[in-house]
């Protein structure tokens, strides 16, 4: 009965070194989603919190042969991208706009809309990036569904 434990017990032994040394050896190959074109790749930050971490994780990706540059912007800056995804979900446009808590101060946005966006779509994702939320009145450029240039009343600058 020893004898058989001992066995067993060497057999397992080996089995969980195998194991180890088969999954340092073996090749790993994530899956790739797309790819770049373009050769050299802006990363765009202005969270000054993230910074050395950001230019750590730049460097990694550096010794794998992407070529990076760090763009550091200011805050206060809105951007505006396409994203031909949101024909998928049903959407024109999407904004994310950073707020500080605290105090309600927009610190950021960035607007995505699909490819060939018109005026009233952008301007009506701008105003999120404002700050302004939808309306329920019908033909104003904020409303959710049937957004309109003719109607802007109360989307004036307040000093």
């Amino acid at each position: 009965m020893n004898t058989a434990l001992a066995i067993g017990g060497a057999i397992a032994s080996l089995a969980a070194v195998a194991a180890v040394v088969y999954g340092r050896i073996r090749r790993v190959k994530p899956k790739v989603m797309g790819a770049w074109t373009q050769k050299l790749l802006l990363i765009e930050c202005a969270e000054p919190s993230i910074l050395p971490n950001l230019v750590e994780a730049i460097k990694l990706w550096d010794s794998l042969q992407w070529s990076m540059v760090l763009i550091q912007t200011i805050p206060g800056v809105i951007q505006v991208k396409t994203d031909p995804t949101l024909e998928d979900l049903g959407l024109l446009g999407r904004t994310f706009t950073q707020v500080e808590k605290d105090t309600g101060r927009i610190l950021s946005a960035t607007i995505y809309v699909v490819p060939n966006a018109s005026v009233t779509t952008i301007a009506h994702e701008i105003g999120h990036a404002l700050g302004f939320d939808h309306t329920q009145i019908t033909g104003h450029l904020m409303h959710a569904t049937k957004p309109s240039i003719n109607d802007l009343r109360g989307l004036e600058r307040k000093t």
